[in-house]
């Protein structure tokens, strides 16, 4: 189950050292970015915890619920999912939505009585389901499954796999494929591979045959997938590498460091990520160039990547200490890395843009 951990809250993402200006430089020319939509995020402010909505400028700050963990926006930006302690046990965690205002809160159906967790929660690309992992209270050796909620027809399908983990489900753009990870098929529990089935739950196909999967997304054009993976004594190296649907391995790169993922840029062309090596790096998809943004800063701080601003020339990030999972919302200029803090003394480990 330790996986899981490390998945909750890397995702935040966890982690970096950084490189920075000489202070004696001039400072680099400012430009202007487009900063649009909102964030959200978790947080305690002024003793209140729960789920935060912020402009990207740092303005209009609301908190909208009393709680809750893993904020992720609907892909129309009416909507917010959450993690928060379940009905059946407040030890563990269920799925909610919420308004985007902070009206309607209610948990996503789930099976009664069953559900003790629910985590790693995803909205289909139009909006009208949510897939997340969950496992049953009465085992304790049961692992995670995952379940799709019809929000429409309020149905739920459970994908159910004895005693293996079925982790962090993705929908693929068009919404017809789920991406997941899982040590299902190995000889070794906690040998992690990515799988791809149908929406709903037939056709499961495993794509890595190596375990050692640490993080991935998918990129929209193709519905190819790119990855990474931790070294380990099953894994020889840190790498990363991108894969088809139909389990061919496109190319892969040893690349130490232990890779964390942030987003793909808006015009598909780029990849922001960051490893326990500490600097935001930038990806280059066709020809797997890399550039380091170097911070302008003269803290010791690591930097996880959320999101992009909508012209790609602005990373939001969480901007931790050496030895912390939590941080401060920050904007990172990628053309000359300008830090700008967002809130002062407020930190958080998860956070969400929608654009």
């Amino acid at each position: 189950m330790k996986y899981r951990l490390i998945i909750l809250f890397l995702s935040i993402l966890s982690l970096f050292t950084f490189s920075c200006h000489n202070v004696t430089e001039p400072p680099p020319v400012d430009e202007k970015s487009l900063l649009t939509g909102k964030i959200v995020f978790s947080s305690v402010i002024n003793g209140s915890f729960g789920i935060y909505t912020l402009n990207p400028d740092g303005t209009e700050l609301k908190q909208i619920t009393e709680g809750g963990v893993d904020p992720k926006w609907s892909p129309d930006g009416t909507k917010i999912a959450f993690a928060a302690p379940s009905n059946y046990s407040q030890n563990n965690y269920a799925v909610y939505i919420i308004n985007a205002d902070g009206s309607n809160a209610h948990i996503v159906p789930a099976q009664p009585g069953e559900l003790s967790t629910g985590e790693n929660h995803q909205w289909s690309p139009d909006g009208e389901k949510i897939i997340y992992s969950h496992s049953l209270t009465e085992d304790l050796f049961a692992a995670y499954r995952m379940v799709i909620v019809d929000l429409i027809k309020g149905s739920t399908l459970e994908i159910y796999n004895d005693y293996q983990e079925d982790i962090v489900p993705k929908w693929s753009p068009d919404g017809k494929k789920i991406i997941f990870i899982s040590d299902r098929e190995a000889k070794v529990n906690g040998m992690y591979d990515l799988y791809v089935m149908d929406s709903n739950g037939t056709n499961i196909k495993r794509l890595t045959q190596n375990g050692g999967i640490l993080n991935y997304l998918l990129y929209p054009s193709d519905q190819s997938i790119i990855f990474s993976v931790g070294q380990s004594k099953y894994v020889a190296s840190d790498g990363i590498g991108r894969v088809d649907t139909a389990g061919n391995l496109l190319w892969y790169n040893d690349m130490p460091g232990n890779i964390r993922f942030g987003k793909l840029s808006n015009d598909g062309k780029r990849l922001a990520f960051s490893s326990s090596a500490g600097i935001i790096q930038i990806l280059d998809i066709q020809n797997k160039s890399i550039q380091k943004v170097i911070v302008n800063s003269v803290s010791d701080y690591r930097y996880y990547p959320v999101d992009w601003s909508i012209d790609d020339k602005e990373l939001l990030v969480i901007a931790t200490s050496k030895y912390s999972s939590s941080g401060y919302l920050e904007m990172v200029k990628i053309s000359n890395g300008i830090v700008k803090r967002l809130l002062d003394d407020v930190i958080t480990n998860s956070a969400d843009w929608h654009k």
